[in-house]
């Protein structure tokens, strides 16, 4: 895809990016609604002008399902919409973890990176145990899950697959969307804080990083 074709798309996600955060900042709830997945479908749309690879299948399957948890947790005060939110995003990092271990020797990363993987996982856990109630065991897959995630985008430095400036956006990406991530969880499960919806600003930049792996 020519480069600038690209940087047309990537400003185009930006700017639907922006206005949605700038949307709920404002409390223009319609546009906000409106969006928020509109700017997951752009995200979508990019990843899909990317050559065919089986890296390209798995991370478009697991944006689609990024889809539906952006769609759930328009609505995440709600219980119900939160769960459907947090199992789709479950599915989105079980994608995401088979895409990013493509052409990866059967290896860990650097020991270093587990043990603060593992350590922060344990520090954030403790800090949203009290406040989890019936969703102690998804929240502890969940953390699983995002925390393999994130050691898989570093795997993928010794990817065959993935070139170093690839893999370079893609560890960035998995790092960001953790940040996401967290900030969700705080304020759902610790204490809530006005414009928590800063989380998207992570997030959207994520996901454009993961994506942009590809190219």
């Amino acid at each position: 895809m020519p480069i600038v074709t690209i940087a047309v798309q990537l400003t185009i996600i930006a700017i639907t990016a922006l206005l949605c955060i700038a949307a709920d900042f404002s409390k223009r709830e319609r546009l906000f609604v409106i969006l928020k997945p509109v700017t997951t479908m752009l995200i979508i749309a990019l990843a899909a002008q990317s050559d065919p690879s089986m890296s390209r299948d798995l991370l478009f399957a697991g944006l689609v399902f990024s889809l539906v948890g952006d769609t759930a947790l328009i609505k995440r005060d709600d219980g119900r919409f939160f769960r459907i939110g947090l199992i789709a995003f479950l599915i989105t990092h079980l994608f995401y973890i088979a895409a990013f271990s493509i052409g990866v020797t059967i290896q860990i990363t650097e020991p270093g990176i587990i043990v603060v993987l593992v350590l922060l996982a344990l520090l954030l856990y403790g800090r949203f145990r009290p406040g989890l109630g019936s969703l102690k065991i998804p929240v502890i897959i969940y953390m699983t899950v995002i925390s393999l995630m994130v050691e898989r985008a570093a795997s993928a430095f010794g990817s065959e697959i993935f070139t170093i400036a690839q893999a370079f956006r893609l560890f960035a990406g998995a790092v960001l969307f953790y940040i996401s991530d967290i900030i969700v969880a705080w304020n759902r499960f610790v204490t809530p804080f006005p414009h928590n919806r800063i989380n998207l600003l992570f997030y959207y930049a994520a996901q454009t990083l993961i994506v942009m792996s590809l190219f």
